[in-house]
Formats: structure tokens, C-alpha cells, sequence
């Protein structure tokens, strides 16, 4: 046997405005996340570029004296 449910327009309506405040908050999540590994790898870059950088600097530096 199967039913039927009937929705009154403004039900229909609010269902799709929680779907869409729902969806939206994962993205937003979901780009939180993104931020924040992407500033994890970018910082883990420069602080290898940097001390790889300091640290043939301090070596040509010895080698000049």
C-alpha cells in the first residue's frame, strides 16, 4: 500500500531553505579545511625554502672568510 504526502507550498519551501543553509555550511566547512591545509603547506614551503636559503648563506659566508 502506499501513501501520499501532501505538502503545502510553504513546507516545500522551507525543506529547500534548511537543504541549502545545510549545504552551504558543509562548503563553508569544506573551505575552512581547504584554508587551512593550504596555509599548513604554504608555510611548511617557506620554512623549508627559508632555512634552506639561511642555511647556504651561513656556508657561502663561512667559505668567504
Amino acid at each position: 500500500m502506499h501513501q501520499v504526502v501532501v505538502l503545502s507550498y510553504q513546507d516545500v519551501q522551507a525543506m529547500q531553505a534548511e537543504l541549502e543553509q545545510a549545504r552551504r555550511e558543509a562548503l563553508g566547512k569544506q573551505m575552512m579545511a581547504d584554508l587551512i591545509e593550504i596555509a599548513q603547506l604554504d608555510k611548511q614551503h617557506h620554512t623549508k625554502k627559508g632555512t634552506g636559503v639561511t642555511h647556504d648563506r651561513l656556508q657561502n659566508h663561512h667559505r668567504i672568510q
